[in-house]
């Protein structure tokens, strides 16, 4: 037993794994296991690549989204709502565990909220380059996240934006007012 135990330790030291040299299979190096970055080297990593970095400014909107965001903040006056642009969904639904890893990095171009800032409409605007390979789906989560909080989900499209404040007068505030009284907010910092 001592004897098989001995050759076993001599075969790996041999093998160049008693010495922290990655052995040899098929020719092929094995690269040795490296373990991810503590959260302080990440940060430490971030801040680095931030500081080395040329990060230039750029529009929030294109054209159409902010003919539709003015068209918004027009109709939302009337009604007591506010509008928000570029929304992370992260930031206005709240969810458990996989369901929330499903939505929060997704964003929303408008969100109206009533005057107490809980969101009443997720709204998307469907210009020229809304057709990528995975819209559609990006799109159907955002839109049954929204449906499942009590939300409503509105989509404008491009072909739209002449009729824009038409368009919110008859398509949208209708559906808002239906759904208005329906809403229900959370009671309690644990529902938060």
């Amino acid at each position: 037993m001592i004897r098989a135990v001995l050759i076993i330790s001599v075969s790996f030291f041999l093998s160049g794994c008693g010495e922290g040299y990655p052995p040899q299979s098929n020719g092929r190096v094995v690269q040795p296991y490296t373990p991810p970055p503590t959260p302080k080297e990440r940060y430490q990593q971030h801040v680095a690549i931030a500081r080395s970095a040329r990060y230039r400014k750029k529009r929030l909107l294109n054209k159409g989204e902010e003919r539709l965001f003015r068209a918004l903040v027009k109709a939302s006056k009337a009604n007591d709502y506010r509008v928000f642009s570029q929304v992370s969904l992260g930031e206005i639904l709240n969810a458990d565990g996989d369901a929330f890893s499903v939505i929060n990095s997704k964003r929303v171009d408008f969100c109206l909220t009533d005057k107490n800032f809980y969101p009443i409409a997720m709204i998307e605007y469907y210009g020229s380059g809304h057709d990528d390979e995975t819209s559609k789906e990006r799109d159907e989560v955002k839109k049954k996240a929204a449906e499942n909080a009590g939300i409503t989900y509105h989509v404008v499209y491009e072909r739209n934006i002449s009729i824009m404040d038409q368009h919110i007068r008859e398509k949208l505030l209708p559906k808002l007012a239906l759904t208005r009284n329906s809403n229900r907010h959370p009671s309690s910092a644990a529902e938060l």
